[in-house]
């Protein structure tokens, strides 16, 4: 008998959650507001072995960045900002690209021209440990000098409103722009304007204290083939700084799928919800052939489903995604206190499923099952040869245990059930490889002349077993 669609869902996240060593999971999956699927796995703490409960606070990273695109819209509509408002105009810093100001829409869409100086990234890495990072901005105007800095030295490439490079920096102005233009702290502003009316009333900001009775989840990095517990700088807002869990996620998301209001509660109007939706820029990324950037949000227009908007975040510990379907009214909402399995792949399986599509249908999640069920040590016959495959990001590397320094990079290019054929970069040109899945789990890998069998786990590039996926 076929699975409902709730029930596929819980058995590929419990499975993600263990194979990936993920601390906890929460998860929620609404369906025109009403409940599809909600669900809490794991520990919000393994110290203390405290379960999770949706009700668990984590923190979402840049999906802060909605809220920040909601809040400087909500000033448009008051009429105290434009969005072609040029940003030294409101702050006061002279930010110009090839001598054209950047303006407000292009840190919103993060069309500056400005590659991204990765201040967050090396303040996160710093902060955790990492010996060859450190940044220490803890206040947002010392990011933003630093990205005016950046284009003094030349670091921007092409004129504003061109090209897309996502920039943390850009965010971090944006909040000092509504302290500007509001006359009240960011967190403030968004509390007032937006967390409040929608009832969102477990959510903070990093370095606030918790709403009473509100469990926070703690972080953990992966570090040393396992997990450590690491502390979040208080130096991120705007760009990342929400603390918040998966049922006040679903309030906003729900105002967002109805154009800006939930009953009586309205937040935003319908034209500034259709503005944040308009595609700006492409992004580098394409899962589905037409990505991009709109104000604030990561739109996705030919999915299975139609058209998908929302966020991901990270600080490298916290990961989370939330997304909405106005044309089917799904609403799904994801948060974990470690890196591990996408969660935005997640959330995509997530909508199709609550409107009665197959996992089949959505490639990103068929090709990270392909990666998966196809990593591992190949022999040939009597182990004659021996190959290892092993997982990076998004493609494989196949290898030999005699010559380590010879791998090839394979490129997933056509995903079917039971037969996955993969590319690799050959003489100017490509080279096939095949790998065939059988129903009783056997799996037969085609390299070149040879014809193997896989027999055990991957080892990693240190000859170590390795369960940690990249």
């Amino acid at each position: 008998m076929a699975l409902k669609g709730a029930e596929v869902l819980h058995r590929v996240v419990l499975d993600k959650v263990s194979r990936y060593r993920m601390p906890s999971l929460t998860i929620s999956v609404r369906v025109g507001g009403k409940p599809f699927f909600e669900r809490a796995y794991g520990f919000s703490s393994l110290e203390e072995g405290r379960p999770a409960r949706t009700s668990t606070v984590y923190g979402v990273g840049s999906i802060t960045k909605i809220l920040t695109a909601m809040s400087i819209m909500s000033l448009v509509e008051d009429g105290k900002l434009s969005l072609d408002d040029s940003v030294g105009k409101v702050l006061g810093v002279d930010l110009k690209v090839k001598g054209e100001p950047v303006r407000i829409w292009h840190l919103l869409s993060h069309t500056s021209g400005i590659p991204a100086p990765a201040y967050a990234e090396a303040l996160l890495r710093g902060f955790y440990g990492y010996p060859s990072y450190w940044r220490p901005y803890s206040n947002p105007w010392d990011a933003v000098e630093y990205l005016r800095m950046a284009v003094e030295r030349g670091w921007a490439v092409d004129y504003p409103g061109r090209r897309f490079f996502y920039l943390n920096e850009g965010y971090v102005a944006l909040g000092l722009i509504v302290e500007k233009v509001s006359g009240e702290s960011f967190q403030s502003y968004v509390r007032k304007r937006i967390l409040e009316p929608l009832g969102m009333d477990s959510s903070f900001f990093i370095g606030e204290k918790p709403p009473e009775g509100v469990e926070v989840a703690e972080p953990y990095a992966p570090r040393d083939g396992g997990l450590s517990r690491v502390p979040v700088p208080q130096g991120i807002l705007a760009d990342g700084g929400l603390m918040t869990n998966v049922i006040d996620l679903q309030k906003l998301l729900q105002a967002l799928a109805a154009r800006g209001r939930i009953g009586e509660v309205e937040v935003l109007s319908r034209r500034s919800v259709d503005e944040m939706e308009r595609i700006r820029a492409t992004t580098p990324w394409q899962p589905f052939g037409c990505d991009g950037y709109g104000l604030g949000l990561m739109v996705h227009r030919r999915t299975p489903m139609g058209l998908i908007a929302g966020h991901g975040g990270s600080l490298l510990a916290y990961t989370a995604y939330a997304a909405y379907s106005p044309e089917t009214g799904v609403t799904v909402a994801i948060a974990s206190n470690t890196t591990g399995y996408p969660l935005q792949v997640l959330g995509f399986l997530a909508v199709a499923l609550a409107v009665g599509l197959s996992p089949r249908d959505i490639r990103p999640f068929m090709v990270l099952e392909a990666l998966e069920a196809v990593e591992g040590r190949y022999e040939g016959l009597d182990g004659n040869v021996v190959f290892n495959v092993r997982r990076l990001g998004w493609g494989l590397v196949l290898e030999t245990p005699d010559a380590p320094g010879q791998a090839i990079v394979l490129t997933p290019v056509d995903v079917d059930e039971g037969h996955i054929i993969f590319e690799a970069p050959y003489m100017g040109s490509t080279m096939r490889v095949e790998f065939l899945v059988g129903t009783d789990g056997k799996v037969e890998a085609f390299i070149e002349r040879y014809r193997a069998v896989k027999a055990g786990r991957a080892w990693n590039a240190m000859g170590a077993w390795s369960w940690l996926k990249v």
